[in-house]
């Protein structure tokens, strides 16, 4: 019966609740089972690295990592303005730090300007070989007329002083240009000697090492950015693959940067010629043939680790038994985990699914612990030994829950039969009170 409120019409008697149907044990411990494994697959895909390689950034795989005073030498580096379009803040900045002066790197520049660009690789590839005392052969002084480009510098550094005539400090200024090109006579004068590997001072490799660098300079600056391959850029790769090739390590104006796929596309005036560190899985595999004075290297696009769905393409010298025997023509998913450390060559201009797209060359090497797959394994990921030790903490912990479950599920039966049997102790059956009446009457 309803018996109405005088207030609000409501019943004055409270609507009953429903209570909620009772779960059985079983299916409570078939959900504490999945979200125990829905808690280790979130676990295992939160422990991979390259979900935070795009927020962080991550040490290159050979061993460098970036710290604050490379990324403070990179800040300053992006600033340049038109220093940077052209490519001299970036070759002063290193000249300054391997201890040369602004002289040495003109006089560098006088001489490269003398050499054709033919001459500037066989000289770069000489120099090359002499700052790693790996070179027997002669210096090619044959194809440049050395006194014409110290006669070059001479009238520079003449022009210069003139104009500098109001200057109280021309008088030093005219003494150490004047030191500087002596220096620099020396040091060629002892190119042609005997032995000149071991007449070098410390200061002569200095100094030849800016030449080295500024036809090196010289090379990047013929490069086309954002076309296709072009003659010009053969002059760059091989001096680069040289370099490369020979295992030069990083002096320490050339400190490596640790970049993404799309600051190389977005900002290529801040990243060219300089070296960087790239890190990916190769998705194919060319070799490329020794001709026009190129040697034979090869060529491999990369799937970056950065997230982004953009080909970097590297140009080395050797690659390991693995890569090699990728196809021209694959396109892996996850291929060989691999990390290049080079130049920054250009932007690739190559045609996509999509249409016309770039890609960033880096001219460079591959370090030696790339990861090795059998050959069973080509073309599989490299991440299968942490996916196999997934699988067995996920077999480990269905197991462990399944144990606990049952523990759960036989104690829980155990305590219910305990209860059940004091219940029925004090509990009188109908035959005890037919009797109890009986006596009564």
């Amino acid at each position: 019966m309803r018996i109405p409120s005088q207030l609000n019409d409501d019943n004055l008697y409270r609507r009953g609740t429903k209570r909620p149907r009772p779960v059985d044990a079983y299916r409570r411990i078939v959900r504490m089972c999945l979200a125990l494994v829905l808690v280790f697959v979130v676990m295992n895909a939160a422990s991979r690295e390259a979900i935070y390689r795009p927020f962080f950034g991550s040490p290159d795989k050979s061993g460098f990592e970036p710290n604050q005073e490379t990324l403070r030498r990179f800040d300053q580096t992006s600033v340049l303005g038109e220093d940077a379009a052209s490519g001299k803040g970036v070759a002063a900045q290193r000249d300054k730090q391997v201890g040369a002066s602004k002289r040495d790197r003109e006089m560098a520049d006088a001489i490269t300007g003398q050499m054709s660009p033919k001459d500037q690789v066989v000289w770069g590839i000489w120099l090359t070989g002499l700052q790693k005392g790996q070179t027997d052969s002669q210096p090619p002084l044959a194809s440049i007329s050395l006194a014409d480009a110290l006669a070059s510098f001479d009238q520079v550094v003449a022009s210069t002083s003139s104009v500098q005539d109001d200057s109280d400090n021309d008088a030093d200024d005219a003494n150490d240009e004047g030191k500087t090109t002596a220096r620099w006579q020396q040091t060629i004068g002892r190119i042609g000697g005997e032995n000149a590997l071991s007449a070098f001072a410390a200061d002569d490799l200095t100094r030849l090492d800016v030449l080295r660098e500024a036809i090196a300079d010289a090379a990047q600056q013929r490069v086309v950015d954002g076309s296709v391959w072009r003659s010009s850029d053969r002059d760059a790769i091989r001096l680069r693959l040289a370099q490369w090739k020979r295992n030069q390590p990083l002096r320490g104006g050339q400190s490596a940067v640790s970049v993404g796929v799309l600051p190389l596309l977005q900002q290529p005036v801040v990243f060219l010629g300089r070296v960087v560190v790239v890190s990916g899985r190769v998705a194919r595999s060319e070799r490329i043939v020794a001709s026009d004075g190129l040697p034979e290297y090869w060529q491999l696009w990369i799937r970056p680790d950065d997230g982004a769905d953009r080909p970097i393409v590297a140009i080395v010298g050797d690659v390991p038994a693995d890569i090699a025997r990728i196809s021209s023509d694959a396109i892996l998913e996850a291929g060989p985990a691999v990390s290049i450390q080079g130049h920054f060559l250009k932007r690739l201009a190559y045609r996509s699914t999509l249409g016309a797209d770039l890609a960033p060359v880096i001219v460079g090497r591959l370090p030696v612990h790339v990861t090795n797959v059998d050959d069973e394994l080509v073309g599989r990921s490299s991440t299968q030994p942490s996916s196999v030790s997934a699988g067995l903490v996920l077999a480990i912990a269905f197991a462990v829950g399944v144990i606990l479950a049952g523990v759960i599920m036989w104690r829980t039966h155990v305590l219910a039969v305990r209860t059940r049997s004091l219940r029925n102790r004090h509990r009188v059956s109908p035959v005890d009170l037919s009797s109890m009446e009986t006596n009564e009457s």
